[in-house]
């Protein structure tokens, strides 16, 4: 079996969701990550322990992080609800693979910027604890990265209730 580069797929979603905030998280935390596992034991090139161990505590970072979400439609008075959101969701990618693409570029975002948030909150609090970096900056940045989740998250919630009345209203129109 022969392997070519283009065999290898990464969506989106895996690269902006799950990738990103990994490499993030272990890019800060390289020290205390090889320290506990020793990776300069491992006889595997180090930039591919690096990419494995980002792509999994991505996925961790991904289900810690989704408490956000749950705030997000607890305190945004004009969401439909959870519920409404991923039905429309699922309407679509039932019935318009072009509006369920965008709908999973903007999901893809809005989870990158949910877990960036988890990261930069772990950070600042480790920086207040004793950390080598200022929790200042960390500060800043999870506020940057809770207001940009909100923004994209509420984008993607109107974009999913627009998307499916309009399809609605074509499949009556067609009828």
């Amino acid at each position: 079996m022969n392997f070519k580069p283009n065999d290898f797929f990464i969506g989106i979603f895996d690269l902006f969701a799950i990738l990103l905030p990994g490499l993030i998280f272990v890019y800060l935390w390289i020290n205390e990550i090889s320290s506990i596992f020793h990776f300069n034991i491992v006889e595997i090139p180090e930039i591919t322990v690096f990419l494995v161990m980002s792509y999994i505590i991505g996925h961790f970072l991904l289900s810690i992080s989704y408490p956000l979400d749950l705030l997000y439609f607890k305190f945004r008075k004009k969401t439909l609800g959870r519920n409404r959101f991923y039905n429309a969701f699922s309407f679509i990618r039932m019935n318009n693979l072009s509006a369920l693409q965008e709908l999973e570029r903007n999901t893809a975002h809005y989870k990158l910027f949910r877990s960036l948030s988890f990261v930069f909150f772990i950070e600042m609090i480790h920086g207040f604890v004793g950390g080598t970096l200022s929790p200042w900056i960390f500060i800043i940045l999870t506020s940057l990265s809770c207001w940009r989740y909100w923004f994209l998250k509420k984008w993607t919630e109107e974009l999913a209730l627009d998307f499916e009345k309009t399809i609605r209203e074509d499949v009556i129109d067609r009828n």
